[in-house]
């Protein structure tokens, strides 16, 4: 469980995103990048919670969401190009 709902999670916020970017990209928006960058600001944030506020086994479930999220924005921000 540790591992599983964190990761399931990061999906579900990183298929939001690539859709996002897939829908921003099609309507020839200049800000298709928003999304990525969004989420790079929030995998950044939840490192640091878990680093400093959290600590520990539940950290560890932060820092596995935070990984995904951050997975996932490097996809959008490839494909925002």
């Amino acid at each position: 469980m540790l591992v599983f709902v964190p990761v399931a999670i990061g999906v579900g916020i990183g298929s939001v995103m690539l859709i996002l970017t897939k829908w921003l990209k099609n309507a020839h928006a200049s800000f298709s990048k928003i999304p990525a960058l969004i989420g790079l600001i929030a995998c950044v944030v939840l490192i640091v919670v878990a680093i400093y506020v959290v600590r520990g086994f539940e950290g560890a479930a932060y820092i596995y969401l935070a990984v995904t999220i951050l997975l996932f924005s490097m996809v959008s921000f490839a494909k925002s190009i």
